[in-house]
């Protein structure tokens, strides 16, 4: 029997709104979105940006869409 191996590697960027900078602490927001993805099991592989754009390496898993993994990091990491 044979078995299937899907890996999806995507490089993602997404900035505030407006492009204001809101990004303060980025050290703190960027753990946050690492353990958001773990809950998820996406493998962040890195991630880093400035203080109005984020920048995300990801190994998204075929189970999961990319709308709905940026989805969940979006939103929960926005409050």
């Amino acid at each position: 029997m044979s078995h299937a191996y899907a890996r999806n590697h995507l490089h993602v960027v997404f900035a505030t709104k407006g492009r204001r900078n809101l990004i303060h602490d980025a050290d703190r927001l960027w753990a946050y979105m690492r353990g958001i993805a773990r809950n998820y099991q996406i493998d962040l592989e890195a991630i880093g940006g400035t203080e109005n754009h984020v920048h995300i390496l990801l190994a998204l898993p075929p189970k999961l869409s990319l709308s709905h993994a940026m989805r969940a990091i979006k939103a929960n990491s926005s409050k």
